[in-house]
């Protein structure tokens, strides 16, 4: 088995445009030998097998092979270059170059065993030349010489466009390869990040549940029998809650929501469950993990209250892409605030947790989506949270 990734190897579809280059390179060279301007070929043949090339493409482009079945094209394709060049002088033919075309392109697209046996192959149909078309051996005049000459620059012209538009493919397709490699890893220290948060909120959780209930609950009988303290014990009360409540947003809910099972879902009733004091613009029907999109929604609209909105937009579109948008007209963010959105523990406001936003993020990724920020100071923020409209699938 061929140990090269997948992915850094070029598209068969876009290597067949390789192939139209070929085409055109064979009807110039049947038109210079019309002409008389390179080796003398049999013109009816040679354009016999031009159409062959240009037609078959055509239908290769509609049938769309795999890799194994364009490895058939390309050995048909030498066997239709040795009969070009057993007319354009065999053995000692100008138009040699041409075998590299079918030879680099299986060595980009094909398994390594498949591409040695192409170069094999390429090598016997040259060899076969000398036995079925031998050179003659004599100096060519003035007007052969030319011939020869200009047979040789366009072999040349030919291969070398398809060596460099190979190569380029090559390059591409290695550059989409690193950038989604980057992205892969990007997602996995994200993954790591929060697996750790929720190990640790666990056990956190686990340890602290119990003394802050029990304060909770003595805070709330001194309320009764203290009642000059009652002030005090009220705040008391309040941190309490809000220990417990940052003790919630560490826990593994977003751990275990990963593996929630997206199903199609009313968007306009989720947006009214979830958030159903927002002005509810949502309508259409997708396919998503409910609770944790509730989860997520929450969170924005929350985000967009603690900004000092006073109106709240949700809408949404699908297609390819889910998309529920969160508007407000808030405070806004500078270019600072922007950049710093998403980190865990990053918050500009004395009473915040900096957990929000870094949460949303980071289930949108676990998801295989991602969370757009659009804002201004002064003129409010635009939160997208964006989903792969297939499912989970989708972004496989």
């Amino acid at each position: 088995m061929d140990a090269r990734p997948s992915a850094a190897l070029p598209d068969a579809q876009s290597l067949l445009g390789f192939r139209w280059v070929a085409g055109i390179g064979m009807l110039v060279g049947t038109m210079s030998s019309a002409m008389g301007w390179s080796p003398s070929w049999d013109l009816l043949t040679a354009m016999g097998l031009t159409a062959v090339v240009l037609v078959s493409n055509l239908g290769l482009l509609k049938l769309r092979p795999g890799v194994q079945g364009f490895g058939l094209v390309l050995l048909a394709d030498i066997g239709i270059v040795t009969a070009l060049l057993v007319m354009s002088g065999g053995a000692g033919t100008p138009y040699s170059f041409v075998y590299t075309f079918p030879v680099v392109v299986g060595a980009l697209l094909l398994p390594a065993q498949h591409a040695w046996g192409l170069l094999t192959a390429a090598v016997a149909a040259y060899l076969s030349l000398f036995w079925l078309a031998p050179a003659e051996l004599h100096h060519h005049g003035p007007e052969a010489m030319r011939g020869h000459l200009l047979g040789m620059f366009v072999g040349f012209a030919i291969t070398a466009v398809v060596v460099t538009g190979a190569v380029t493919s090559l390059r591409r397709a290695q550059h989409r390869a690193e950038a989604q490699l980057a992205e892969a890893r990007r997602l996995e220290a994200s993954s790591q990040r929060v697996s750790a948060l929720a190990t640790l909120a666990a056990g956190a959780a686990h340890e602290l549940a119990s003394p802050l209930s029990t304060i909770l609950l003595v805070s709330r009988e001194l309320r009764g029998e203290l009642p000059a303290h009652r002030e005090d014990l009220d705040l008391v009360a309040e941190e309490v809650g809000r220990c417990q409540d940052v003790l919630q947003q560490l826990s593994a809910q977003a751990g275990q929501g990963i593996g929630e099972v997206w199903v199609e879902e009313d968007l306009s009733e989720l947006v009214r469950d979830a958030v159903p004091d927002a002005d509810n613009q949502a309508s259409g029907r997708a396919l998503l993990p409910p609770r944790l999109t509730r989860q997520v929604l929450r969170r924005l609209v929350g985000n967009a209250r603690d900004a000092g909105a006073g109106h709240i937009v949700v809408r949404c579109s699908t297609g390819e892409e889910t998309c529920l948008e969160v508007q407000d007209d808030g405070a806004g963010m500078g270019p600072e605030q922007l950049e710093r959105a998403c980190e865990p523990f990053y918050t500009t406001r004395p009473a915040g947790r900096g957990l929000g936003l870094y949460f949303c993020s980071s289930v949108a990724a676990e998801l295989g989506g991602r969370l757009e920020i659009r804002s201004s100071l002064g003129e409010g923020s635009t939160l997208r949270l964006i989903l792969p409209g297939g499912g989970p699938r989708a972004s496989a």
